[in-house]
């Protein structure tokens, strides 16, 4: 994943032949992709959406820790905006969460003044993820705040159980061009692995006969033929090894 400053994101892959912010390439970071109107900036679309949440607007910096498009395709399950005061304290963290395969995206806005070193929060589940989990359910967040290594612990709760767990655990390296290469050649199918697996690990639960949830915000049509969604899933990992 690429951690970067949206101020400083343009400037970052010029000297980079097979890396780009805001056009394509193999390796790119396309506004379309994220948070907010495609015609306008994705610093304000962040900073539009947290005030829209919290009341308050970020006044500092505002970093992006994500997925780029790898040989234009992208899987992002999630995408985090750390948003910083103008001390360059940690203010708020933004939470795009994007559901596979609809596509569809929702924004969690967490204050970050409650512990110095941690991001710390419960909220409740208010976007269809997996549909072998329900929407009844509440999320307890834990990460540290980015530096040479980035941790995020989030435990899923049903009726006070705790029910699934996911983290995501990254060691920091500088950006370069020779960096940027190392990268595309040790993971040039990295977003296409992440697809992959979320379709294999979801042909295990089906097998398994898991609860099988709709999504309450398809189209009435796709609700309707939720059976035929799921046999169209089975059809699309069949031959995919783990």
């Amino acid at each position: 994943m690429m951690f970067i400053d949206l101020s400083e994101a343009e400037q970052l892959f010029r000297g980079s032949w097979f890396w780009s912010f805001g056009k394509f390439n193999l390796a790119c970071f396309l506004r379309k992709d994220y948070l907010g109107k495609h015609d306008e900036s994705l610093d304000k679309a962040v900073r539009d959406k947290v005030e829209e949440q919290s009341g308050q607007r970020p006044s500092g910096r505002i970093c992006v820790l994500t997925n780029f498009r790898y040989f234009a395709y992208l899987v992002n399950p999630i995408t985090c905006y750390y948003c910083y005061d103008e001390a360059d304290n940690l203010q708020y963290l933004l939470a795009e969460v994007t559901n596979t395969p609809w596509g569809q995206r929702h924004a969690y806005v967490i204050p970050c003044t409650d512990k110095k070193d941690y991001v710390v929060a419960n909220f409740s589940k208010q976007h269809h993820v997996s549909p072998f989990m329900p929407m009844q359910m509440r999320y307890s967040w834990r990460s540290n705040l980015p530096d040479q290594h980035l941790k995020i612990l989030i435990d899923t709760y049903r009726k006070d159980q705790k029910h699934f767990f996911a983290s995501l655990m990254l060691t920091r390296k500088e950006i370069s061009p020779a960096t940027l290469r190392r990268i595309l050649l040790a993971y040039p199918a990295m977003t296409l692995k992440v697809g992959l697996a979320i379709y294999w690990q979801a042909l295990h639960l089906w097998l398994k006969r898991i609860p099988f949830y709709p999504n309450p915000n398809s189209t009435k049509q796709t609700i309707k033929h939720d059976k035929s969604s799921e046999n169209a899933l089975i059809k699309k990992v069949k031959g995919v090894q783990p």
